[in-house]
């Protein structure tokens, strides 16, 4: 009796983890990213205005990761003048959230002085 309860427990734990690994959550921040090109494509700031609203802690991932190259030698002008204009909304937005978070202004405000 007690072979065959262990064999059951054993085969409910084998089929546990495939119904967990079934219902996995998306890497939503992989999703997050390709929509935020997406509007940087289409060059629509208030979707991006909309992705930050939508998830901050998102978007300053992408801020803190990608601020520096503005002032970064060896950047292309172009890739600066994008991250900057991005930079630039994600940061007004962060600015003007219910509860507001004005670091990301503080460092482009930083960046930007001479």
């Amino acid at each position: 009796m007690r072979t065959v309860c262990q064999r059951v427990a054993i085969i409910l734990i084998f089929l546990g983890c495939f119904s967990t690994i079934g219902h996995a959550k998306q890497d939503t921040y992989t999703n997050w990213v390709f929509d935020l090109e997406q509007a940087l494509k289409k060059q629509d700031l208030t979707a991006l205005s909309e992705l930050v609203k939508k998830n901050p802690g998102y978007s300053k991932v992408w801020y803190y990761g990608y601020i520096l190259d503005v002032v970064t030698p060896g950047v292309p002008s172009k890739e600066q003048t994008r991250i900057r204009r991005a930079g630039t909304v994600i940061a007004e937005t962060l600015a003007n959230l219910p509860e507001p978070q004005y670091d990301a202004m503080r460092m482009l405000a930083r960046l930007s002085a001479p």
